[in-house]
């Protein structure tokens, strides 16, 4: 083969090449992006359109449903869901995976530009096509200071937020606690209605008198003049000096029916560190950043700002720094990464018992593992716990090829030829087994490109990282390997064992001998190896008994504890800051505690707890101390759980989702009841939630339809008034300085605290005169939801269980249908459904497109097989290593205790395309000497003598390769964990039974052509 032959010939040529493959190797390792974990697209988009005021029915019959029977007919639509809530309308629509985002927004606002009378005061829809669920902060920051939070709020808006926002790959800094300041027009309802007066008059005087108004401009000698007309307010007296209207000739100003008050807006957020009332700022980056490198440059502003705001009696201290788990992880890695190295290379040095041997193998392995970060950045693809630890595994599959070439160089010079000689005819002679089985290794991540599910894009990283490095180590092994082989001619020459090994070498050589004898003893006659076929099948078949329940995606371990409250409808932010304050106590007893902040909000409430880094290992003990310390809690249901690497929302954990769905809500929240019920009783599940929250008070404004026409006043007049008075309504802008700040009219803080007071609000009929809303319409108590949901425009519930994170989420799934739903199910009318969302959903969608790939990489590795052996019969020999490789991975994972999730099943997909190669050199090299004249019988004996070596280096390298992954429990450890179990397991038990079973089909098979003349 010319490319050999030029390797052995120029050996400069080859050193350039590996020297210029390190070189950009090591520049494209520092351009990578570092991140946690693959980049996640899922192709979902939101459309949410604000509200303010409006209940939860108007939102869904004036906002929702017009909306979501336009955006139904939007292309490869998956699945659309809403949520219609206090002031907001939130429509998620899934699509198919692999959809543009981009392109799906677009055809989105073509739907939403069709829709038509929505409400006036509603906003404008915003289109998201970036989830903030798939953008997690990597940093939180808070303020410590002695101030309040509004004190300080200033600083925080005008210098820190800027700043932050600034730092190169920061995409967002949010900002929670203090309250924005507010000029508010205090309405004095009692001097409104004694001079007759209503809340419009108020507003359009403000709005009419805030303005400036050009004028034109008056050329006056040589000099132009620009007239203006000011207008706007300077300072709050003049606000008080407006004149609203005039009564019988004198003037009503503001300041006789309002007070105007500097002050700040309703509270919204309430944020504590470590139980001191504080700021809080979630660090967001951009896409594809080196997460790594922008908390480094955020860490040093926010240096820079202690420096410069201490004298401010501000200091901004780190909370939560999502770089210190990816740090450790990427450590580990890279640590377990040389770890496999130096034991592989060990373990050649064991086997060759030559330096120089094992520097020829070893040095395959820097070579592809840094030229693989060549591919990793023209693809674009990340340095993340992924894709390090598919280099990982890598490390000691990357050596097969080399071992083979070598041994076979080996086995050449002991036929007295030289080195140049030795190095051509020996790689020549292995070149088709070692390309087809790299192909059939690279063939079984070609169907892993096509699963576009959330785990196949994880998947995609281990992939490519597996494939260019082996991909490199076959190009590495046909031009390295010879060229350093055929100068290395003296010590090859020299076939000496390394001083101390011989009686090793010699014990090898027996075991050698003994496994060609059983070879030989247990193909002696066809019903023997029918035999032995049969017993290795049956013990493969009974592994199955020990496949372990399934999961979706692996938890991790990260140092992070939440906990979020679930109040009954209704509790206001006080009562919220009152119960966080009950659950804060006992967590600040604490002594394992490093930092502990908690944001509280009417939309949610969460807590977060980080450990100090001698209690991370193993959070599970504090975070059942924490359940016990907040069990009697009056008033809230608290959910505790350790944060999801994979986690989407704040309700993270193990969980499942179980979706009712029909046209009667009254109906659908019985079933959920019976549904939570029942589901609370199975084994591991710890807790249930619904999305539906009964008994929200209201209070209901109900208009006389009839007597508002006699008046002629509209629903939209009073329900305008209604607003201003009790939530507030913003008027006009007032500026001071270079800021602006919002003018705002609001009833007396004392006038609504009863519904007497609601129906005295007094506003203009039509004919002018002023009428109280007693007049048009009564105010009833009333309670309603919190939320309603939809699912493809039918109302819906969701349930939500948590489950506990040692119980795996098959068992709980299946004991939930054949226990409850499937019941449920039958006695269901047409128009209800129940389903599982969520991981569950995500599970079995997952374990189909992997069972696809399975069976496609299978056919890939047949056909693959088939060319090279110019048979279609010769490769089920070959196959017959696979349900072997799946029987010893059950194995690996079931004796690891390793977690039996979607990635663990990746394992089994990976194993196909490793364990073939095995088989692969048996009957090439079985076919080569039957080619040269031997019995089948000879022949096979024969391959196995020469081969057993070469695949005891390459399995051993593989598995100590993998073994520091597989056995390590840091940061991150249990994304792969199960992975390199799966790996592992399959490989030892294909290893120790392939030299026992291939022999054995390959005796039945040559025996079978032979009296067929085949």
């Amino acid at each position: 083969m010319k490319l050999i032959d030029l390797s052995i010939q120029r050996p400069v040529t080859v050193i350039v090449g590996v020297l210029l493959a390190v070189l950009f190797g090591t520049l494209s390792l520092i351009r990578i992006p570092i991140q946690l974990k693959p980049k996640v697209e899922k192709p979902i988009i939101t459309v949410t359109t604000d509200y303010p005021g409006a209940a939860p029915q108007e939102v869904e019959e004036q906002i929702t449903i017009p909306m979501e029977e336009k955006l139904n007919s939007v292309e490869n639509l998956r699945e659309i869901r809403s949520a219609s809530s206090e002031g907001r309308s939130r429509i998620t629509l899934e699509f198919e995976w692999g959809v543009d985002r981009t392109l799906a927004g677009m055809d989105v606002l073509k739907k939403l530009n069709l829709v038509a009378d929505l409400p006036d005061d509603a906003e404008e829809p915003i289109i998201s096509t970036i989830s903030r669920d798939e953008n997690p902060p990597i940093l939180w920051f808070t303020l410590l200071t002695d101030k309040t939070p509004n004190q300080v709020r200033k600083i925080a808006e005008d210098i820190i937020k800027p700043r932050m926002e600034r730092v190169p790959g920061v995409g967002a800094v949010d900002l929670y606690g203090g309250q924005e300041r507010e000029i508010r027009v205090a309405l004095d309802y009692r001097a409104m209605e004694a001079r007759g007066i209503a809340v419009e008059d108020v507003r359009n005087a403000l709005i009419r008198e805030n303005r400036n108004v050009r004028g034109g401009h008056i050329d006056d000698g040589k000099r132009r003049h620009v007239v203006r007309t000011v207008g706007r307010f300077a300072d709050l007296k003049e606000i008080e000096r407006t004149i609203v209207t005039h009564r019988e000739g004198s003037p009503i100003f503001i300041r006789d029916i309002a007070r105007v008050v500097d002050t700040f807006k309703d509270k919204s957020f309430t944020v504590k560190i470590d139980g001191h009332p504080s700021i809080a700022f979630p660090v967001r980056k951009k896409e594809d950043e080196n997460t790594l490198a922008v908390a480094e440059a955020v860490l040093k502003e926010i240096e820079q700002l202690n420096e410069e705001l201490h004298y401010k009696g501000v200091r901004i201290i780190v909370s939560y720094n999502a770089a210190d788990y990816i740090r450790e992880a990427i450590d580990h890695l890279k640590s377990s990464l040389a770890l496999g190295a130096l034991l592989a290379a060990a373990v050649l040095f064991l086997f060759l018992r030559h330096l120089y041997f094992t520097f020829v193998v070893s040095l395959t392995i820097p070579i592809s593992l840094i030229a693989t970060f060549i591919f990793l950045n023209l693809t674009g693809r990340s340095i993340n716990i992924v894709s390090l630890a598919g280099l990982g595994f890598a490390v000691g599959m990357v050596v097969d090829n080399a071992i083979v070439v070598l041994e076979n160089i080996f086995r050449h010079l002991q036929m007295k030829k030289d080195a140049m000689q030795a190095a051509f005819d020996g790689t020549v002679e292995v070149w088709g087994a070692i390309f087809a089985s790299t192909l059939t290794t690279l063939a079984v991540f070609i169907p892993i490109v096509f699963v576009k599910e959330e785990a196949g894009q994880l998947f995609k990283d281990i992939a490519l990282s597996l494939s260019y490095a082996v991909a490199i180590s076959l190009l590495a092994s046909i031009t390295v390997i010879p060229m350093l082989a055929a100068r290395g001619e003296k010590i090859l020459h020299a076939g000496r064992p390394a001083k101390g090994l011989g009686p090793r070498y010699r014990a090898a050589a027996k075991l050698q001998n003994m496994i060609v004898s059983r070879v030989g003893s247990l193909t002696a006659t066809p019903l023997r190896s029918l035999v032995t076929i049969l017993l290795i099948g049956a013990a493969s078949a009974l592994s199955l008994l020990f496949l372990p329940p399934a999961e979706y995606l692996p938890a991790g371990n990260r140092n992070l504890v939440l906990t979020t409250m679930d109040a009954p409808p209704g509790t206001n932010l006080a009562k919220m800051e009152e119960i966080a304050d009950q659950v804060l106590h006992p967590y600040l007893q604490m002594k394992e505690t490093d930092h502990i902040f908690s944001v509280i909000s009417n939309s949610f409430q969460i807590i977060g707890v980080i450990f100090r880094k001698e209690y991370k290992e193993n959070l599970q003990p504090y975070i059942e101390r924490m359940r016990k310390m907040t069990r009697e809690i009056a008033g809230t249901r608290l959910f505790t759980f350790q944060a999801n690497i994979f986690q989407r929302g704040l309700r993270g954990g193990k969980t499942i989702k179980v979706s009712v769905r029909g046209d009667d809500l009254t109906r659908l929240a019985a079933l959920s009841r019976e549904i939570a019920g029942a589901a609370g009783k199975i084994e591991g599940v710890v807790n249930t939630d619904s999305s539906l929250k009964l008994g929200n008070p209201e209070l209901q404004v109900r208009i006389d339809r009839d007597r508002a026409a006699d008046l002629s006043v509209s629903a939209e007049e009073v329900a305008r008034v209604v607003e201003t008075l009790v939530a507030g309504r913003v008027a006009s802008i007032y500026r001071e300085g270079g800021s602006e700040f919002d003018l705002t009219l609001r009833g007396g803080r004392n006038d609504f605290l009863t519904t007497g007071y609601l129906e005295k609000i007094l506003f203009t009929s039509g004919d002018g005169r002023p009428i109280h809303l007693s007049s048009v319409a009564r105010v009833v108590r009333a309670a309603g939801p919190t939320r309603i949901d939809h699912i493809e425009l039918d109302r819906s519930i969701t349930l939500t269980l948590f489950v506990e994170r040692s119980v795996p989420i098959e068992n709980v799934m299946r004991k939930l249908n054949e226990n409850i739903l499937n019941r449920i199910r039958a006695a269901l009318p047409p128009t209800y459904s129940i389903d599982l969302a969520g991981s569950a959903d995500d599970l079995t969608v997952t374990r189909r497109a992997l069972s696809g790939s399975f069976l496609l990489a299978v056919i890939i590795i047949y056909l693959l097989i088939s060319a090279l052996f110019e048979s279609f019969l010769s490769p089920f020999i070959i196959l017959f290593t696979v349900p072997l490789a799946a029987s010893g991975a059950i194995i690996g994972v079931k004796v690891s205790g390793a977690e039996f999730n979607v990635i663990t099943m990746l394992g089994f997909i990976i194993l196909s395309g490793i364990v073939v190669n095995m088989s692969i050199l048996l009957v090439h090299q079985a076919k080569n000497f039957m080619d040269q004249g031997r019995t089948p019988q000879e022949a096979i004996l024969e391959s196995t003598r020469t081969r057993i070596r070469p695949i005891f280096m390459s399995t051993t390298t593989s598995i100590l390769g993998m073994l520091p992954l597989t056995l390590g429990h840091a940061a991150g450890t249990e994304l792969y964990r199960g992975l390199g179990a799966a790996i592992i397991g399959g490989l030892t038990f294909s290893t120790i039974f392939t030299l026992l079973l291939t022999p054995a089909l390959l005796s039945l098979f040559t025996r079978f052509r032979r009296k067929t003349g085949r």
